[in-house]
């Protein structure tokens, strides 16, 4: 059940505001306390902090650094959410995606969101996000496709984003049979999964509706690569291979 209030979400549609890039709208929403930019939500902060101070060692091994990753969570749906897994295929590699509808919009045709989790394209999974999509069918009052795509080193570059791309092209040409709204197709990521939306709301702009990006991963700098490389093992304290 849901353990807090509406006002931060009533505060946080009431302090954004809207700026052009590269002539394309984008609404900011920023900390709902404050003005700032750029800076990390407070609760996050504490969360995170939290999180950390329960761990007793750094994990080093790829299945360790995946079962550590993400926060632990709750259901927080008011209302009953139907969950339903479709099998797809990218031509290739098969996968599947979470539907989420609220029981009582089931029947009823509904704009779609399109969501691609977190995780720095290794770790995290559909299925851990899935409270976080069922939340989201039922406060946007859409259907939601949680995508379990390929992670890497498994699945390498680009099975993920193709994954992510099928489920868009399998939305649209269904889309009368699978009650969704052709109109308002969005597509949606946090961090690893902000950058395939990106990606095929570019490759798409004339189709979708909106993108919805979380502090999207847009560019793996040097630090970045290092981080991934020590955690695997790659290199060593002397920043040798």
């Amino acid at each position: 059940m849901r353990n807090y209030s509406f006002d931060l979400i009533d505060m946080l549609a009431k302090s954004s505001h809207k700026e052009t890039c590269y002539g394309a709208p984008i609404i900011i929403k920023d900390i709902p306390e404050g003005q700032s930019s750029g800076v990390l939500d407070p609760r996050e902060l504490e969360l995170a902090k939290k999180t950390l101070a329960e761990r007793t060692s750094r994990p080093t091994t790829l299945q360790a650094i995946r079962e550590s990753a993400g926060y632990n969570n709750e259901a927080i749906n008011d209302k009953e959410v139907i969950t339903e897994i479709v099998d797809l295929t990218d031509n290739e590699h098969r996968f599947s995606v979470y539907t989420n509808v609220l029981k009582e919009l089931k029947d009823e045709i509904l704009p779609v969101i399109i969501y691609a989790h977190g995780g720095s394209f290794f770790t995290l999974s559909a299925k851990k996000t899935q409270n976080f999509a069922k939340s989201l069918a039922e406060i946007a009052k859409c259907r939601v496709y949680n995508v379990e795509y390929g992670l890497a080193p498994e699945c390498p570059f680009p099975i993920g984003v193709n994954q992510f791309e099928a489920t868009y092209l399998f939305v649209k040409e269904h889309a009368n049979e699978l009650k969704i709204n052709p109109q308002k197709i969005i597509v949606m990521g946090d961090s690893s999964g902000g950058n395939f939306a990106s990606q095929i709301a570019n490759k798409y702009y004339k189709d979708i509706y909106m993108q919805i990006l979380y502090y999207r991963l847009c560019l793996a700098d040097n630090f970045f690569l290092y981080v991934l490389l020590y955690h695997f093992g790659q290199i060593n304290s002397q920043n040798k291979f």
